[in-house]
């Protein structure tokens, strides 16, 4: 059976008094064990900042994420309103070259065991950017 764990608007930070944020890494680990989590699905602010971030923020967050990866089949990074400034140039896309980490910053189908999403980031024209959906 397949079983989808979702976080959303993590908005994590450089700033000491929001180190405790980074305990929820180690807590969804807990979680995929015991309750046999297949993939995770990150709804959105995964930075509180657009863009500038510092290596060790970046770094520190994509090897959570990782480690991750090696525990579900499908992690999905669903880039939020704090997450990028330019849809052409979203500033987590590297993500997707990380096996079993799909980034998605355009409206985007997915498929998971029996059932069907429909992924929709943050976007300022949401009647044109998701026209053609098909919603049924």
């Amino acid at each position: 059976m397949d079983k989808l764990l979702m976080v959303s608007d993590l908005h994590f930070t450089d700033k000491k008094m929001d180190a405790c944020r980074f305990d929820l890494f180690r807590q969804v680990s807990e979680i995929i064990r015991e309750k046999r989590i297949t993939s995770i699905a990150v709804l959105g602010d995964l930075t509180n900042e657009k863009s500038g971030h510092s290596s060790k923020l970046v770094n520190t967050i994509v090897d959570h994420l990782h480690d991750w990866s090696e525990q579900v089949r499908n992690i999905y990074v669903l880039s939020g309103n704090h997450d990028l400034i330019d849809t052409n140039y979203p500033y987590f896309r590297f993500l997707q070259h990380i096996e079993g980490i799909t980034h998605i910053y355009t409206a985007t189908e997915c498929s998971m065991g029996k059932y069907r999403a429909i992924f929709l980031p943050h976007t300022r024209d949401p009647i044109e950017d998701w026209k053609g959906l098909d919603f049924t």
